[in-house]
């Protein structure tokens, strides 16, 4: 008798190319179980090694009813080869499955009539739900892939699944799956189009074949037929043995769709449409297959290990495109435990033990449950005495004890659905508590009842390329590795397909997910945010459409550094109106009060309508209990240890027990995991500790160079981008071996994405990489990775490159190499608009200069206080911005500094403008470009100019003010400064439309326009056609003006900016003057309800005035006399004076005038007049004297 472990083999039960099933019997208790043993040669066959290694991974994290369970694995050893006479063969794998009764579905096909169908398909689709909410699609659904005999339905052979996201490109050739139940995409080897629509397509195959007893294609043997037909061809009539309800071919025609975006999205979506329809039919004749004989043992063996003349493809056949490997299975979290109680439960949910909020359907989104629970009658996983402990690892954690947090997270997305609008959750707590674990939870539970669309952002203490909502988006649409260009082709299609033909649209989110700073080369359409809120509108609009569907949960975790992901947050919960989208935030109390920003930015969002906090702290006595026991499954003793030192801290008790697993001391028992005779277990003081054993041990036999490896990677950050860490080990002159990672992911310590990892990996919690980073720290060599980090950052562009140099040589006590880098970032964060964070940075670096003793008459002081000096101008902060700049100003005039005594002198100019001191202003304005000349700096020279140029026009004096805009234009353009040569161009324009020059002001609005276009400045391209309406309207081109401002407000809108009120009210204007009264008061009562909303006090009496002129065409007397006098107020007491108050205001009086309203005309007469007196235009008041002079004439002639 051979044994394998507490196994014996009984004989073979079936066979493959690769791989043989044996009947075996657990020795103690006589359960009978498969085992599938990769066989003879093939062991050195790495990609059968690595599909068998793919399959442990992926079915041993998976817990359900309706999915193989796997028991144990392992490798054959000596002794076993010796027995079977060399039929098995050491060292070759084995995988131990439950032994499902009945054979499967494949002796079947054909066979089943209607309401059998419905309930086999209903638990596949429940199975798969399950499986594609912890990130894994099959690839593989045929009849020979599910086991049972109808009653009975498992899932099986998951050795072609493939990880949803995280796949980054092609790094072999070839197709797999079974060709006849093979969807379009895979046979193209589209691999980035996979999703769970591509496994509802074999679904869609298995069902045909079930009800006509052949798949809807079938190529005679000719593969290349098959394709064609699988990609091109229509489906034929169903011809279904037995009948089918009128609408099963419809449902079946909404999974076999050949582009995936037409097919159902979730398996609980074509699982709601399948109860659309009838459960019984008026034939109730018993399945032909009640008496069939079936091998009992047959439903070990999945599709590829039949003898099928379909022939199920493993090898690959060559094409253009290529499959990834699949070797990872990727789960949400990533915390190690036995498996979870139950299944997603889906099918009986829809059966209707849980009815749902309501049976409106967003397009083809599934309902949401009112209640997350599945059934409570699943039946734990079996525990097979002397088996499973190599297992352990691979189980995820269930959520214990927490059902009043999960109430609170599950009601939260009922209200984000049933009121349309954005929510945040922040769950706060220590770390290891399970607020990961909560969020990931509510994730795979919301993915496999089709509750939402689930989107998780990471973050790390310095920023990365992997850091944030942009990456995550890079991941959701699988557009790794791809460059700029093969990203934007990308985009474009994807949101092509959903019927988004903008350009803009398509480079803007292009520029979210790879920003143009860190490509180089790239033909794509550049965009320019001008500040954070325009990134937000786009992101907001993404997340939109992605809500037509069904609701977004949006997963911010170790939201304690996520400064700008904080930001969109509370951006989208005061904007958001509309959009269903639920955002979990999970935060380290410990971590954010060390982060003001994110503090401040928490704080601030806590504050709002739509957030509830939910503290998550550890466990009670009762639940922690459970959990030790019952769900790690330690005994008496042992278990009372664990409780004691692990303090209700799931992560440690979870970590020790894999601690312990990992020295070999525990042992199955007959009840749960004890300790080896003659063993005793370590009690680690505190989680580091035991994440510090474990990784000793993982490096056992390993080059020593590997913890090095590791510990450069905990440098760079949580999340790992593998070409940056591959580039900061050849730095460190360290090579990490090939076992590294693969032991990582072994013990669930890592998670890789893409093939072994080449895309990046991510470390399983924050506390594991700070263990890492400790232990560097202890062996002395922190320092000199954080250098080795910034070295290699310093040859690589990207967004943000600079603070993250600033911030590793901060860490490595680099002071003096810092203060450069961070200037840089943070001048970068002041060109996006993101002042609050460049402050945090000035911060940083000033701490580096006083930990450098640096005096302050260094110049390096200076140049901080003057970008400091330029960030309170932009916040309005005047006070403090005169403060930083005259203490720069004074320092560097006294050092002979000259170019920076030039910038501070700028400075000082640009808030003696906005204070309206103009001769203070020309004098800074002055000395600045004195300066600029001496010390030959043009970037400082045209600045000056440009500020002059202002001055001048403040002033009135047009000419001056046009000959400095174009000295500055030439400096910007000589400088390479597109974007302030197109500002000068603007302002020029501006210039010569006030001096009635309106060819000039065209010439220079068309230069403007064709800058900003070319940097993708969508916000200063939307006021360059403002302009351009402007001009048009004073050429009196009205047609023409109106196109433009409609274009204008158009893109305005699009923006999501107050800039739209421009156009808006210019708009309503040229309407006026065409009469088209209607219109221009809707216009402009939209515009004084926006101005009455954000205290626009200073502009409201002129819109009220230009108003008045629709209201007295109305009819609507009252209005105009409401409007009036307090237009009249509000005019007198800001002193606003524009040449369109007095003319509205006339025209307004005009057509009371005519109207018979004299003393309403006369009212608005005398506003019109004290205008033109202001405006000093002679000819206009002469004018308006007259008109009224007339008014009262003819009330004299009536009197």
């Amino acid at each position: 008798m051979v044994s394998l472990g507490p196994f014996d083999l009984v004989r073979p039960i079936g066979r493959g190319g690769m791989a043989e099933v044996w009947l075996a019997v657990h020795q103690s208790t006589s359960t009978e179980v498969a085992i599938k043993v990769v066989g003879g040669d093939t062991t050195r066959h790495h990609r059968w090694l690595a599909r068998f290694r793919n399959e442990i991974r992926a079915v041993a994290g998976l817990n359900h009813p309706g999915i193989v369970h796997v028991d144990d694995f392992g490798e054959i050893d000596q002794g076993a080869e010796e027995l079977s006479g060399g039929r098995l063969r050491a060292g070759s794998p084995y995988l131990v499955m439950e032994l499902v009764p009945g054979g499967s579905l494949k002796a079947l096909t054909g066979r089943f009539r209607w309401s059998r169908l419905r309930m086999v398909l209903l638990r596949l689709l429940d199975a798969l739900a399950h499986a594609h909410a912890r990130g894994l699609i099959h690839r593989d659904i045929t009849p020979g892939n599910v086991l049972g005999d109808g009653r009975i339905v498992k899932l099986a052979d998951f050795g072609l699944s493939h990880q949803v996201e995280g796949a980054s490109r092609r790094s072999e050739v070839g197709v797999s799956g079974t060709p006849a139940y093979m969807a379009p995409e895979q046979w193209e080897g589209r691999w980035r189009d996979y999703g769970p629509w591509t496994d509802l397509y074999g679904v869609g195959c298995l069902a045909w074949a079930l009800a006509t007893g052949f798949p809807p294609f079938r190529g005679l043997g000719d593969i290349a037929d098959l394709r064609e037909k699988h990609l091109w061809e229509k489906l034929p009539p169903l011809r279904a043995r037995h009948t089918m309800p009128a609408g099963f071919e419809r449902w079946l025609r909404g999974l076999l769709a050949k582009d995936p975006g037409r097919r159902f999205r979730r398996a609980a979506d074509a699982a709601w449409a399948l109860l659309d329809l009838p459960e019984e039919l008026p034939d109730r004749a018993p399945d032909e297959f009640n008496d069939l004989e079936t091998d009992p043992m047959m439903g070990a063996i999945g599709e590829s290990f039949t003898t099928d003349p379909e022939m199920a493809l493993a090898d690959g056949i060559p094409t253009d495109s290529a499959l990834p490997p699949v070797e990872q299975f990727l789960e949400t979290h990533w915390a190690v435990v036995l498996p979870a109680q139950r299944g997603s439960g889906l099918e009986d949910t829809l059966e209707g033990r849980d009815a749902p909020t309501d049976t409106a359907r967003r397009g083809r989104g599934a309902p949401i449950p009112r209640s997350w629970r599945g059934p409570a009658d699943m039946a734990p996983s079996r525990l097979l005495p002397g088996a499973g402990l190599r297992l352990y690892g691979f189980r995820t954690i269930p959520v214990v004890g927490r059902d009043q947090e999960q109430n609170q997270l599950w009601e939260a997305l009922v209200e984000v659905h049933a009121r349309q609008r954005p929510q945040a959750v922040v769950l706060t707590g220590g770390a290891g508590c399970g607020k990961s674990r909560l969020a990931g939870w509510l994730c795979e539970r919301a993915h496999e009842v089709g509750a939402a669309t689930i989107l998780r952002a990471g973050h790390g203490p310095i920023e990365g390329p992997t850091h944030g909502i942009g990456p995550a988006l890079r991941r959701f649409l699988h557009l790794e590795g791809l460059d700029r260009d093969g990203t934007f082709a990308r985009m474009r299609d994807v949101l092509r397909r959903e019927g988004v033909n903008d350009l803009y649209e398509w480079a803007a989110l292009t520029e979210l997910v790879a920003p143009k700073q860190s490509v180089k080369g790239s033909q794509t359409q550049p965009v320019h945010f001008a500040d954070p809120g325009e990134r937000f509108l786009i992101l907001r609009r993404f997340l939109g459409r992605l809500c037509e569907e069904r609701p977004v949960v949006l997963w911010l975790d170790d939201a304690h550094w996520a400064a700008e992901d904080l930001r969109f947050i509370e951006h989208l919960l005061v904007s958001g109106e509309g959009l269903p989208i639920l955002a979990v935030l999970t935060v380290r109390d410990d971590v954010v009060s060390t982060r003001p920003l994110e503090f401040e930015l928490l704080r601030s969002l806590q504050e709002l309508d739509g957030t509830r906090s939910v503290p998550i702290g550890p466990l009670a006595k009762d639940e922690w209990r459970d959990l030790v026991r019952r769900i790690l499954v330690l005994e008496g003793d042992l278990a009372a240890q664990v409780e004691e030192r692990t303090a209700g801290n799931p992560l440690f008790a979870v970590q020790l027990v894999a601690d312990w697993v990992q020295r070999g001391i525990l042992e199955p028992g007959p009840v749960g995991f004890r300790l080896r005779p003659g063993m005793q277990a370590p009690l680690p003081d505190s989680l580091h500790q035991v994440w510090r054993e474990r990784m000793a041990r993982i490096l056992e036999g390993l080059p020593g160079s590997d913890a090095l490896a590791v510990q450069l990677a905990a440098v760079l950050g949580q999340e790992i981008d593998n070409s940056e860490w591959t580039e900061a080990c050849e730095r460190a002159e360290v090579v990490p071996s090939g076992e590294l990672l693969e032991r990582l992911q072994t013990e669930r310590l890592v998670a890789v994405t893409g093939r072994g990892g080449e895309v990046g990996w991510t470390f399983a919690h924050g506390m594991l990489r700070e263990t890492n980073e400790r232990m560097a720290e202890e062996a002395g060599r922190l320092s000199a990775l954080h250098r080795i980090c910034a070295a290699m950052l310093a040859d690589r562009p990207g967004p943000r490159v600079d603070e993250r140099i600033g911030r590793h040589l901060l860490a490595a006590a680099e002071y003096d190499g810092a203060v450069r880098p961070l200037l840089d970032g943070a001048t970068h964060r002041r060109e996006h608009g993101e002042f609050r964070h460049a402050e945090l940075l000035l911060n940083e670096r000033e701490n580096a200069l006083r930990a450098l003793d640096v005096d302050e008459d260094d110049a390096r002081w200076v140049e901080g206080w003057v970008l400091g000096a330029t960030l309170e101008v932009e916040r309005h902060r005047l006070d403090r911005a005169e403060i930083l700049a005259a203490r720069a100003q004074e320092v560097a005039a006294r050092r002979g500094l000259r170019a920076l005594d030039g910038w501070a002198s700028h400075v000082l100019g640009r808030i003696a403008c906005l204070e309206g001191d103009l001769d203070r202003a020309f004098e800074h304005l002055g000395k600045a470009a004195r300066a600029a000349k001496r010390s030959h700096d043009r970037q400082l020279a045209a600045a000056c100019h440009a500020g002059q140029g202002m001055a001048y026009l403040l002033e009135g004096k047009l000419d001056d003010a046009a000959e400095f805009c174009r000295r500055a234009r030439r400096e910007y353009a000589a400088t390479g400064q597109t974007l302030g040569a197109a500002s000068m161009s603007l302002q020029l324009s501006s210039i010569a439309l006030r001096a009635g020059r309106e060819s000039e002001a065209a010439k220079h609005i068309a230069d403007a326009l064709a800058g900003f276009e070319s940097l993708g400045a969508r916000n200063s391209v939307a006021l360059c056609i403002t302009q351009r309406g402007a001009i048009e309207r004073a050429r009196g081109e009205r047609d023409s003006a109106e196109r433009s401002l409609r274009e204008a407000l158009s893109l305005y809108r699009e923006l999501g900016t107050d800039g739209y009120l421009v156009p808006l009210v210019q708009l309503a204007v040229v309407l006026l003057e065409q009469w088209e009264h209607q219109e221009a008061r809707r216009l402009l009562e939209d515009a004084i309800e926006a101005l009455e909303r954000v205290g626009g006090w200073s502009s409201l009496g002129a819109l009220q005035i230009l108003l008045l002129p629709a209201v007295a065409l109305d009819g609507d007397w009252d209005e105009f006399d409401r409007l009036l006098p307090e237009a009249d107020v509000l005019i007198t007491s800001t002193g606003i004076v524009h040449e369109d108050i007095p003319a509205m205001a006339r025209q307004a009086a005009e057509i009371a005038r005519h109207g018979g309203q004299a003393a309403r005309a006369s009212r608005a007469y005398g506003l019109a007049l004290a205008q033109y007196h202001a405006l000093g235009d002679q000819r206009e008041i002469a004018r308006t004297r007259a008109a009224l002079h007339g008014l009262l004439a003819e009330q004299t002639t009536v009197r």
